[in-house]
């Protein structure tokens, strides 16, 4: 071992050397060579010596034995094979979501299947890791919302706008009546008109669904109504859909006094209709599903105009939540479905995008499903 280490200790010494002999000639501190033969000297004329490339780490290699240094090797590339999409892929959905009364355990299991192919890849992709928490105001306001305060309290334009139609419209009814019907009429009717109004604000007070059609009426003159209308739709279908709760149907065109309405195969944990006792780790899905709604009307608007509606089925669910929440429990968690709702909708906004111009044509639910999964 010590004859071992003293020959590379002379090994790393002569390199050494030979660097600092090559870095001063570079310099120009070695002007002349000089060879000694026996005892007559020569002195050889200065000669210029070229830079040379090789580092003071290549020298030494070269001293060992001439190592040369490592060649990056290039990794083969793997690629993952894709799965073939076609019409055909759809064929079984499309069968199934085309009868009078959809099977929803064929729907999906078949769902399943498809993803298990790889192509419904966004299918149930939002469902993992649920765990509900306490939400805060300042953190709904955090992830986007413009006024998390008014979610609950819902908006009273549409109402308004009812209302001041209505006495305009009485009001112009009366002054005619009073000039046109003779005697008598032209006083007591234009009173009747006029009066009717306060008829209107006790329906609304008591039964304001009966007014759901005259307001629904009123609320289409503004420009914004069918986009609100269709991103809060759309936010169901989409939040229902990553969550791993098939969509069977969807209906933006109802009658009136109906609401537009996107209808899903709700399940148990051992696969019946959700009907009886709701599981924590089933409304920690259907929760964020019945805010998603209202959660994207507040991502792009300053008030909500269909949180009622949302917040009513929300209830519903808390209801019939096994183990039974206390009211502050119950706050904390609509606050956190409507910050999860918010997430997922935010997470795949262009998917949310893509849904919303299918909706507004009126595709069918698979061509929905493809502009979900990007095809």
């Amino acid at each position: 071992m010590g004859v071992k280490t003293a020959f590379y200790g002379i090994m790393v010494a002569l390199a050494a050397c030979l660097v600092v002999v090559r870095m001063m000639k570079e310099d120009g501190m070695v002007g002349r060579g000089v060879r000694v033969i026996g005892r007559n000297t020569v002195r050889m004329p200065r000669m210029r010596v070229r830079a040379e490339k090789s580092s003071s780490l290549d020298a030494l290699s070269s001293m060992l034995g001439g190592l040369e240094p490592e060649k990056e090797v290039e990794k083969p590339t793997v690629q993952i094979p894709q799965p073939e999409i076609s019409s055909e892929s759809f064929n079984k959905l499309e069968a199934i979501l085309s009868q009078p009364e959809v099977d929803n355990s064929k729907l999906a299991a078949e769902l399943d299947s498809l993803r298990q192919q790889g192509i419904l890849k966004k299918w149930g992709s939002a469902s993992a890791n649920l765990q509900s928490r306490r939400i805060n105001m300042q953190q709904l306001q955090s992830v986007g919302l413009q006024k998390p305060e008014n979610i609950a309290a819902g908006s009273v334009d549409d109402d308004l706008a009812l209302l001041v139609v209505y006495v305009m419209a009485s009001s112009v009814l009366a002054v005619i009546a009073g000039q046109v019907l003779p005697g008598q009429l032209g006083f007591f009717v234009p009173y009747l008109i006029g009066g009717s109004s306060l008829v209107l604000l006790t329906i609304g007070s008591t039964n304001p669904g009966l007014l759901q059609g005259p307001k629904e009426a009123i609320a289409k003159l503004n420009p914004e109504y069918e986009r609100r209308l269709v991103r809060h739709e759309a936010a169901h279908f989409l939040t229902g859909y990553l969550l791993g709760i098939p969509v069977t149907d969807y209906d933006l065109r109802t009658p009136t006094g109906q609401s537009p309405h996107v209808e899903f195969a709700q399940f148990m944990e051992d696969g019946n209709r959700a009907s009886e006792m709701v599981s924590k780790s089933e409304l920690e899905k259907l929760g964020p599903l019945a805010m998603s709604g209202l959660a994207a009307e507040g991502l792009e608007f300053e008030t909500v105009k269909g949180g009622q509606a949302d917040l009513f089925q929300l209830q519903l669910l808390l209801d019939r939540s096994d183990p039974r929440l206390t009211p502050v429990e119950q706050q904390d968690f609509t606050r956190w479905s409507v910050f999860k709702a918010v997430d997922i909708l935010k997470t795949n906004a262009k998917a949310h995008d893509k849904l919303t111009e299918k909706m507004t044509e009126g595709q069918s639910v698979i061509d929905c499903i493809k502009a979900v999964e990007g095809f």
